[in-house]
């Protein structure tokens, strides 16, 4: 009928309706997806489509969506007449890089196009924790190093690398325990 308001109408995924654009889904790079579900509000006098966009940019490097269990390609799906209250099944999923990052936030809103829907929207925040970690891993570490003395020239040689890309420069301090004039400490910039 005309009286009816157009709209998209977000639902968990046992069907309560979620009110607002505060809803927040936490994902994560160990594999922790989210999903909800979303349709119109009422049935559109034409084909809908329906635009997804986020702020910070994050789709497609940062997470995926899925909708009814197939990746979407591009950034859109559409609703037909006939088919506007059947919900579809959104599913967002980290990707796994091997970065060591701070939780990522971005807000992810759906825009509406057609069949008397212009510019309606619905916005969520997607949180992404990242289940990469820093540290460092030293190779060729000796179990214990007998010096002699009277042997000034002594070296120790081992390799350090990072366990994980750093996001800037990173410097990797080495040196020995308990703290000795005798060593030199070293650094290494990553």
């Amino acid at each position: 009928t005309d009286n009816e308001e157009a709209g998209v109408i977000l639902l968990s995924t046992s069907d309560e309706v979620l009110e607002g654009d505060a809803t927040q889904f936490d994902i994560s790079e160990d594999g922790t997806t989210a999903s909800f579900k979303l349709r119109l509000a009422s049935q559109p006098s034409d084909e809908v489509t329906l635009s997804f966009t986020d702020n910070p940019a994050g789709i497609g490097t940062e997470y995926n969506i899925e909708i009814d269990d197939i990746l979407l390609v591009g950034n859109s799906i559409t609703f037909q007449p006939a088919e506007w209250n059947t919900p579809r099944v959104i599913k967002l999923v980290a990707i796994d890089d091997s970065l060591v990052e701070d939780v990522e936030t971005f807000t992810l809103t759906m825009t509406a196009d057609g069949g008397g829907f212009q510019n309606v929207s619905r916005s969520v925040i997607v949180s992404i924790t990242s289940d990469d970690t820093a540290g460092i891993q030293i190779n060729n570490k000796p179990d214990f190093i007998d010096l002699d003395e009277s042997n000034t020239a002594a070296t120790v040689s081992v390799s350090v690398q990072l366990i994980s890309p750093p996001a800037a420069d990173e410097t990797v301090t080495l040196s020995v325990a308990p703290p000795s004039d005798d060593f030199s400490t070293t650094q290494v910039v990553f």
